[in-house]
């Protein structure tokens, strides 16, 4: 029993704190759990606290391009209430021309940019007396659409830059210009540089040049700069040379051809300004066939970009020695063409690869190179469809490859002389090329058919509904076309999709049509389309589907080939023309009968189309083209006018698909704009299954902004809190304590501090420092630390300080550190955190007053969000505050919410700090 006692009475000292702690804790906490006012508070902090945080592993979940609560934001269309009620007329307008405007953009892409801009044109004046103003947009969708759309000239545009990369590293040394006749032209050759000229050829040698030349004025320019550098007697000299070698031909080219060299040497050198441009169909036609840039350099011109981001794969991947031990073993032509710029490309690639972000380009190099396989595969060029496993061979054949796709689309438009002439030259030396341009040209061909048959069954449709008179034959008679009419045909289609899929959902149709009637500017104002829409409530074309992303036209393939076999008759009239390669023609002949096979309607274009068939087997057998072959052709050609709208009509209207599908068709569509940023959805929108509470004016999702802002409240005011308990615990229980100087000073000073209106001084100190969280909290723990805190713990610590104990610490020799920290602050510390629940609410407040003003440097808060949709005027008008609720009332229940958490919770602890209250 003693033994015992003796354990009792050496138990250690801190053991004893911690049980009376806990019998303290626990008895409390029995007196809390019946102040249900507290218990509520501290159930809703928990809350906002599991809520807070919860953000980073929700986070992981979401798409940050969409759900980052700063940045993010939806550009997505999620279902029809999207379109009907949440996007203006002229974003529902571009959806229901921007597909079609596509089709036409394929559908004239052979055409040449004369053509393109003929009809950009005729578009241009039809808005004008559409719309009966100077400076029109009502078409403005289908213009942009069309030249961005425009393949040819995108590619050509792109091909510029690597030209002139190529033409400074003197990779591609063009002709500088296309005959001496140009030798006339002042803004091309000064004095000075003609006089450079004629130094290093010979006034002799310049004399035969022109000796080919007929424009007698043209000759007297050169002969008056021949007098004017070197005199009379040069000039008769000049004039006697030239016509004794008229007649000799040979002589002349070679004369020609030194001349020409001359004027290189001139450009390397910098006298003559050369400027060589392949972005215009025009320039590209003119520098191949006047031989300013041969096919072999036209060919580096294309293969630069491919090689490019094969030799980013290769180098990322370490295969450089592979790479370069392979392009020195092989000697091709067209091996010898990647020779000549791989230095160039290396050069570029090593800046890339061995710099910032190397794993980024090596990365978009293979991706891109992956997509490529799988056409090149397609194409019958590569077959290993496995990037990883390719050996290096396989991989500079991806480039060829593109090189000859590249090839194909550039010049797809060019007349057909260029075309020629690039076809006589890489179809026996650059096999690889040759195969990938042809099967390129065949695709796009088939595009182009594509194209035209959904441009056909437009106009099908218009007549039908009588929007136009005629189906006009595409594209020879498109030009004749009103451009008002072709706007509204093409809008036919994606207006049928969105109609049968409205249906009798009256309440979207009712705001749909409010949208044009009401919000929409005299552009967009069409009344033309509630009209088209009210046409096709209950049923839509089949062919309508077409203008929906992913949509094939598998089930139109014998239409598609009916216009294909068209298209394909009149290229080929003017491949013979210009005296293609026979084994070209031969190609494009197999093609043409497989074509002819696949028509079984009857008719006189039948017939005659079937009477070609002999003719073309007969050339496909002796190569041989006769005067009735091609009288043949010009016959088809001219009756297929006539009959080719009647041979693509569809059997019926009706389309079979359902409405759910075609609801889904129609967000597919104006959801793959949008993400393209070709159009967009109004926000804020409201509550739905995406956005639980809706999103923002900018798109961002509320509720994952709540979310990811409750920390960052929660960390300001606790640590504010804590600034504030710390600092008036200590000079209250210290001036308590000391009294006299001390305490007059600091009470003082805090009759000072509670002078000052917290909100307003710190609206004048954001003005004069940056404020963010961190310094708020700090400036917000001390103006209540030295405020009224002080005075409230100094009273309780002068009830302490006369307590017995405390006489007895001090006769037992305790220091006054020991006193006031061992024996006074624990004493007051649940009055300390009962009033540091209070300042919680104090700085939760203060911050969202700041973030509203704008005066707080934090990326996202409750006070931000609700002055994001102030500043936007969401709460300028009633109308607009309760028409947009979602956008304030998250954020402004949020602050409410928590603070009075904050205050519950400290209602509930006064109640046990203060017996008098505990008693009631």
């Amino acid at each position: 029993m003693a033994q015992k006692k003796n354990e009792i009475a050496y138990e250690p000292v801190w053991k004893i704190r911690l049980k009376l702690f806990w019998r303290n804790l626990r008895k409390n906490w029995a007196l809390f759990t019946e102040r249900k006012v507290g218990l509520f508070g501290l159930y809703i902090i928990i809350g906002f606290a599991i809520f807070g945080a919860l953000y980073p592993v929700v986070s992981r979940f979401l798409d940050p391009a969409i759900y980052n609560p700063v940045i993010g934001t939806d550009p997505h269309v999620r279902d029809l209430y999207y379109i009907t009620d949440h996007m203006s007329a002229q974003n529902v307008i571009k959806g229901l021309e921007i597909p079609s405007s596509k089709f036409l953009a394929y559908a004239i892409m052979d055409q040449g940019e004369g053509y393109l801009s003929t009809l950009l044109d005729n578009l241009d004046r039809s808005q004008k007396e559409f719309v009966g103003l100077d400076n029109p947009q009502a078409f403005r969708h289908v213009l942009k659409t069309l030249v961005d759309n425009y393949m040819p000239r995108v590619l050509r545009s792109k091909l510029q830059f690597e030209l002139a990369s190529l033409l400074r590293s003197g990779v591609i040394k063009p002709r500088a210009i296309a005959s001496v006749e140009e030798l006339a032209d002042r803004s091309k050759f000064s004095l000075d540089s003609f006089g450079a000229l004629v130094e290093d050829v010979g006034v002799e040698t310049l004399a035969k040049a022109f000796a080919g030349v007929s424009n007698e004025r043209i000759i007297r320019r050169i002969a008056l700069r021949v007098k004017i550098l070197y005199g009379e007697e040069a000039r008769e000299e000049f004039y006697r040379i030239m016509e004794d070698s008229k007649e000799k031909a040979e002589l002349i080219v070679q004369a020609q051809a030194k001349v020409f060299d001359a004027v290189s040497k001139l450009v390397a050198n910098g006298l003559v300004q050369l400027s060589l441009n392949i972005e215009k169909q025009r320039d590209l036609e003119y520098a191949v066939e006047n031989n300013i840039l041969s096919v072999p350099d036209l060919l580096k011109v294309m293969l630069y970009e491919p090689l490019r981001v094969v030799a980013t794969y290769l180098l990322g991947k370490g295969k450089t020695n592979e790479l370069e031990e392979y392009l020195t073993a092989k000697d091709t032509l067209e091996i010898r063409i990647l020779k000549s710029i791989y230095l160039v490309v290396k050069k570029r690639v090593l800046e890339m690869v061995e710099g910032e972000g190397r794993e980024l380009y090596v990365k978009n190099a293979e991706d891109i190179l992956k997509e490529d396989i799988e056409v090149l595969v397609k194409y019958g060029i590569v077959n290993d469809t496995d990037l990883g496993s390719m050996k290096v061979g396989d991989v500079i054949t991806i480039a060829l490859g593109n090189a000859g796709r590249n090839l194909a689309l550039s010049t797809f438009d060019v007349g057909a002389e260029a075309r020629i002439k690039i076809l006589r030259e890489i179809i026996e030396s650059y096999p690889t090329v040759y195969k990938a341009y042809r099967m390129e040209n065949e695709s796009l061909m088939r595009k182009v058919a594509e194209a035209r048959f959904y441009l056909y069954m437009c106009f099908i449709e218009g007549v039908r509904i009588g929007l136009t008179q005629r189906v006009p034959l595409i594209p020879l008679e498109l030009l004749d076309v009103n451009g008002v009419d072709l706007v509204k045909v093409m809008d036919i289609p994606v207006a049928q999709l969105l109609s049968y899929a409205i249906g009798d959902e009256t309440k979207l149709r009712e705001n749909l049509y409010r949208t044009f009637r009401i919000e929409g500017d005299v552009n967009f104002k069409r009344l033309d389309v509630i009209e088209l829409l009210d046409l096709y409530k209950n049923h839509m074309s089949e062919f309508a589907k077409l203008a929906i992303p992913g949509e094939d036209f598998g089930a139109f393939k014998a239409k598609v080939d009916a216009v294909e076999l068209m298209d394909r008759l009149w290229k080929y009239v003017e491949l013979l023309s210009y005296d293609a390669p026979r084994s070209f023609l031969k190609v494009e002949a197999d093609r043409i009968l497989k074509l002819i096979a696949a028509i079984h309607t009857p008719g006189a274009l039948k017939a005659q189309l079937d009477a070609l068939v002999p003719q073309f087997k007969k050339f496909m057998e002796d190569g041989e083209i006769t005067d009735e072959f091609i009288g043949e052709l010009y016959n088809v050609l001219m009756v297929a006018g006539d009959e080719l709208p009647g041979l693509l009509k569809l059997d019926t209207v009706e389309s079979s698909i359902t409405r759910d599908e075609a609801k889904k068709m129609v967000v597919r569509l104006y959801d793959t704009l949008a993400v393209k940023s070709l159009l967009g959805v109004s926000h804020p929108l409201p509550p739905s299954r995406w956005h639980p509470l809706g999103t923002d004016p900018h798109g961002r999702d509320i509720f994952v902004q709540l979310m990811r802002s409750t920390p960052s409240e929660f960390a300001l005011g606790v640590l504010a809190a804590l600034i504030t308990v710390v600092i008036g615990t200590l000079i209250g229980t210290t001036a308590a304590y000391y009294g006299g100087l001390v305490d007059a000073f600091f009470m003082r000073l805090a009759d000072i501090v509670m002078l000052f209106p917290t909100i307003a001084f710190l609206i004048v100190l954001s003005g004069f420092i940056e404020m963010d969280l961190i310094k708020l909290a700090i400036i917000l723990g001390l103006l209540s630390g030295f405020g009224s805190i002080t005075l409230v713990l100094k009273a309780q610590a002068l009830t302490i300080k006369v307590k017995p104990f405390i006489e007895a610490a001090r006769v037992a020799g305790g220091t006054t550190a020991y006193i006031i920290f061992n024996h006074i602050i624990p004493n007051v510390m649940p009055l300390s955190f009962l009033y540091m629940m209070f300042n919680v609410t104090g700085a939760v407040f203060s911050e969202a007053v700041l973030s509203f003003f704008g005066l707080l440097k934090v990326r996202m808060s409750w006070g931000i969000m609700i002055n994001t949709v102030w500043n936007l005027g969401y709460l300028s008008s009633g109308q607009s505050i309760g028409a947009y609720w979602w956008t304030w009332v998250p954020a402004g229940a949020a602050i409410t919410l928590l603070c009075s958490a904050f205050y519950f919770l400290g209602r509930g602890l006064e109640e046990i700090v203060n017996p008098r209250l505990r008693k009631r």
